[in-house]
């Protein structure tokens, strides 16, 4: 059930639904909607705003920052659904030829829409999948590629940050969620990968928005809880085997994949030094790991290492010694339950 406003149905469809899926964040919300409101560009798009059960004061910040607007919208889920389900509930009425999903913890820079107006309107001439933005492509003018050349320069979990991707609609409307456990499921960079291997990517290095609270993937810091930390583990390496496994792939980027696959190993080591130190938190999904892994000599050597952390004195010994000089793993470890943040 849903709290939900009466859409403008003669109204002309957006440029653009930015589409905001939130949970209990409402300080950090209020920020993201005044610098949208704020904005000086006459961008084409609408907001739409899924509130999943929070119980803090988010619709009324909602209905403070958004007051008359015709083209913001919000909804409220009257149970959580957990983090997954309200991405996908977040679009479903989305009317934009693009949509972009973005975190309830970040905000737009001031000039945010002048550059995602520019950047709409090239992808419609090119009839790009998708638009991804990131400050570390290192190139001087926004361009165009198709398959995966921009992982020659930014890591393959990049993409799973959340405000980083926009997508042609109807390529995320009618993506389908692989079937991982969803507390592991990062749905949007999956269909980054698929958009990419599809069809054509818009790069762009140009700064639009500021991370407000969460922080990058690439560590093991635990702001997203509820996928257990172990999204390393389980959806990255089938990610960059399904980009491995890409037609046309140029033996550069084949390269720089392969070989980011194989750094990849380092990262998996320490959620396993993890995973064991946190054996009752992590109790319910460490057969999902064994079920999973060792079809391949990569998933092999993933559960050759998790056999030494696991049943060798040594690794028993370093993931003390590795946990306990962390100590938000040490405060995880003591956890009951799992919370969604969005």
């Amino acid at each position: 059930m849903t709290v939900r406003p009466t859409d403008t149905l003669d109204a002309p469809n957006p440029l653009l639904s930015i589409c905001i899926p939130t949970f209990n964040r409402a300080e950090y919300l209020k920020k993201l909607l005044i610098s949208i409101r704020d904005q000086t560009c006459q961008l084409n798009y609408e907001i739409r705003v899924r509130d999943n059960a929070s119980t803090d004061h988010t619709e009324s910040v909602f209905k403070e920052i958004a007051g008359d607007l015709d083209n913001w919208f919000y909804e409220k889920n009257i149970n959580n659904l957990g983090g997954k389900a309200n991405i996908c509930l977040c679009t479903e009425g989305a009317r934009g030829s693009y949509i972009y999903i973005v975190g309830d913890d970040d905000y737009f820079l001031p000039n945010a829409f002048s550059i995602l107006d520019s950047l709409l309107k090239t992808a419609v001439i090119e009839n790009v999948s998708s638009i991804f933005l990131n400050e570390n492509i290192p190139h001087g003018k926004d361009k165009f590629v198709t398959k995966f050349k921009w992982l020659r320069y930014v890591s393959i979990n990049v993409p799973a940050f959340i405000t980083g991707v926009i997508w042609k609609a109807e390529v995320w409307l009618n993506y389908q969620y692989f079937d991982y456990p969803s507390e592991f499921s990062l749905p949007q960079l999956d269909c980054f990968i698929e958009s990419c291997i599809e069809g054509q990517t818009l790069l762009s290095n140009q700064v639009i928005f500021k991370i407000t609270h969460a922080q990058s993937t690439s560590d093991i810091n635990y702001w997203f809880v509820s996928r257990h930390a172990l999204v390393d583990c389980f959806e990255y390496p089938e990610l960059y085997a399904k980009v491995l496994r890409c037609p046309d792939l140029d033996f550069l980027t084949f390269l720089f994949v392969y070989l980011r696959r194989i750094l990849l190993l380092r990262e998996i080591y320490k959620k396993i030094l993890v995973m064991y130190y946190c054996q009752d938190f992590y109790k319910e999904v460490l057969f999902l790991f064994e079920k999973k892994h060792g079809s391949n000599l990569y998933g092999f050597t993933i559960l050759l290492i998790k056999s030494f952390v696991f049943n060798s004195r040594l690794g028993n010994h370093l993931s003390k010694k590795y946990c306990e000089k962390r100590q938000n793993i040490q405060e995880l470890s003591k956890q009951k339950s799992l919370s969604h943040t969005f």
